[in-house]
């Protein structure tokens, strides 16, 4: 049976849009690869070839405090990607929900396994680039990413899988 990571992409939007050559760019987006170990063990916790929750917990509460939803944790619940044109590279990570994911009986270790630019053809199509080029529109365009929906913090909108070989 094959073992997976998963990693999940998050995407700093461009506004407006950046021309590049006969390119149009609606953002770029890099994907971030997670390692989830049991804390009990130290064991990396391998998944199937599909998107995983990795534990159930509170989502909602109501207001009269009568019910509670439950809802799923990913590994993304527990990182934030943002974009802080002060912080070096622009591109923080930070961990959040450390506690709860300890409570869990998980540590989490992570990294930026690959770099998009994200084309606008009749919708945005990430096409893979080098960290080079990455930064590099980065760099020459800091105010278009330096806008509120990448400040608070980058949107997820895909995940992947990475086989453990061995």
């Amino acid at each position: 049976m094959k073992k997976y990571r998963l990693g999940y992409d998050q995407i700093f939007l461009a506004h407006p849009s950046i021309k590049l050559g006969n390119e149009l760019l609606t953002g770029l987006s890099i994907t971030i690869k997670y390692k989830l170990f049991d804390l009990n063990t130290n064991l990396e916790i391998s998944f199937p070839d599909k998107d995983q929750p990795i534990g159930k917990g509170v989502k909602y509460i109501s207001e009269d405090g009568k019910y509670a939803e439950i809802g799923n944790y990913y590994m993304s619940n527990f990182l934030k990607c943002s974009f802080d044109k002060d912080y070096e590279g622009y591109i923080k990570l930070k961990e959040i929900n450390k506690e709860k994911l300890k409570q869990m009986g998980y540590r989490l270790e992570y990294e930026i396994s690959s770099y998009y630019k994200d084309v606008y053809t009749v919708c945005s199509e990430p096409e893979n680039i080098s960290k080079e080029e990455f930064y590099k529109i980065l760099n020459e365009n800091i105010s278009n990413f330096d806008n509120i929906d990448n400040i608070l913090g980058t949107q997820s909108c895909s995940y992947r899988t990475y086989e453990i070989k061995g």
